[in-house]
């Protein structure tokens, strides 16, 4: 009889334990499919936000275009009064400072301020701490993330080839660049730049295809500014 009651207290305290380790992989994996439930939504939402922006930024850029040629070929007509309130720029209420289009792949996506909390790979694209604007002397270096998700930007960034085309919008003026170098590099967290020469450069940077430890480098040289 005592055999036979240990063998049954030996089995209940099992059963408990498999009963506490089913309990816990429950757990746990609800918890994970939460994670990225709530992940891959707000990736969602951040691309969706982003389309709106670029929207409005463009239409903004386009009415300013217009703006300036209409003020142009009437300027000799008008009065100084008249060139003073024509001149004055539709304000936008978007985040967003600028937009960077790749025809090839057809991407057109924004990006925000270098001190503004979403100027993140993880919403986006990110304007690298070592570069700059288009409008300065150094170059202008872009981030983003290469793999499957709403805001995997640069996931094709692996199919351009020299001499394909890039373009960003900044400030009512449009800077078109063109691809001229690529190098694979591995990935240390920083951007070791070999400018070709001082002239003015956008500098695209993501993981290597199908790579962890590597990151590749676009280098695209400006040819003109509209």
């Amino acid at each position: 009889m005592k055999k036979i009651k240990r063998r049954k207290k030996f089995f209940i305290k099992v059963n408990s334990y498999f009963l506490i380790l089913s309990i816990l992989l429950v757990l746990i994996s609800i918890g994970l499919l939460s994670y990225h439930f709530y992940k891959n939504y707000n990736e969602k939402k951040y691309d969706q936000e982003n389309k709106e922006l670029v929207d409005e930024f463009i239409a903004n850029y386009e009415d300013e275009v217009t703006n300036l040629e209409h003020e142009n070929n009437e300027s000799n007509e008008k009065t100084p009064q008249e060139k003073n309130s024509s001149t004055a720029v539709k304000k936008s209420n978007s985040k967003i400072i600028g937009v960077l289009e790749i025809p090839k792949l057809k991407l057109k996506k924004g990006f925000y301020s270098k001190t503004y909390y979403r100027n993140s790979i993880n919403y986006g694209l990110q304007i690298n701490k070592d570069g700059d604007y288009p409008d300065s002397n150094a170059p202008t270096i872009i981030g983003g993330h290469s793999g499957k998700c709403s805001i995997c930007y640069f996931d094709k960034l692996y199919k351009l080839k020299n001499k394909d085309y890039a373009y960003i919008y900044y400030k009512n003026i449009k800077y078109k660049f063109m691809l001229v170098k690529k190098e694979t590099v591995k990935k240390t967290g920083k951007i070791e730049l070999h400018l070709p020469s001082q002239e003015k450069y956008l500098i695209l940077y993501t993981c290597t295809n199908n790579s962890n430890k590597k990151q590749d480098v676009y280098y695209f040289k400006l040819e003109s500014e509209e």
